[in-house]
């Protein structure tokens, strides 16, 4: 892993520099006229073995980030390597992490959030999930390698600061359903289990998170809203 942070980064919105995205393309403003074109193109990276080089894009909402994600592929499932690089609109490297062997990031669980990076890595079968974010230059770990089995889904704040998951783990021999939250302001974390385990073929479970930090579940109109500190305020049906 590698941190490259600026801290003068800032001094690019002066001038206006924008990054918006369409399709695979990547196209860099200033004052409105097209100064760059980035063409996110996969390409054949050994043909002997048959893998090649996939490659993803990002933009943030206020387009003033971007990140890029690249992969060695064998076929159309395996990742052998994984990068992802985070940038300023100024193409600033901002931050790069590479996955390890036999860890993968993961693309469509990693993102840009009110200028925070995020960013997942699994193994192979997409499962013992790490976590982390990056902001301000600033790693903090939020999910540890082995404290879940696996990670479903997750919902950041529009704010950025409160990140809620859905996750599963094992407990007496069968599959439990968990919310996970966590505050990045004050670096508190609570989690919620379920009362009927997915080997008991409970559904999906749909959540949100707002700026004050309510969360909630919804499991087939039943909807449970939690505190900021965790605990189970509400319970109510709706019908669907």
């Amino acid at each position: 892993m590698e941190v490259l942070y600026n801290e003068f980064m800032i001094t690019f919105f002066l001038v206006g520099l924008l990054v918006y995205q369409n399709a695979d393309t990547l196209q860099f403003t200033d004052q409105d006229s097209v100064v760059d074109i980035i063409i996110l193109e996969d390409e054949d990276y050994s043909d002997s073995l048959g893998q090649i080089v996939v490659r993803r894009g990002r933009v943030s909402e206020d387009h003033m980030y971007y990140l890029i994600y690249e992969a060695v592929q064998a076929g159309d499932e395996e990742v052998v390597h994984s990068k992802i690089s985070f940038y300023d609109a100024g193409k600033n490297l901002l931050w790069e992490e590479l996955g390890q062997e036999g860890r993968n990031i993961s693309y469509d669980f990693s993102g840009i959030y009110d200028g925070i990076l995020v960013v997942t890595i699994w193994d192979r079968l997409s499962s013992d999930p790490s976590f982390f974010v990056v902001k301000d230059g600033e790693k903090v770990e939020i999910i540890e390698e082995g404290e879940w089995q696996q990670l479903l889904d997750y919902r950041v704040s529009p704010n950025g600061q409160y990140f809620l998951f859905y996750t599963r783990n094992p407990r007496n021999g069968k599959t439990w359903d968990y919310l996970y939250f966590y505050d990045l302001g004050d670096r508190r974390d609570w989690d919620y289990l379920f009362p009927i385990c997915m080997s008991c073929k409970r559904g999906w479970v749909d959540i949100n998170v707002d700026d004050d930090g309510r969360s909630e579940a919804i499991y087939k109109g039943e909807h449970r809203i939690f505190s900021r500190g965790g605990v189970l305020e509400e319970i109510f049906m709706k019908l669907q």
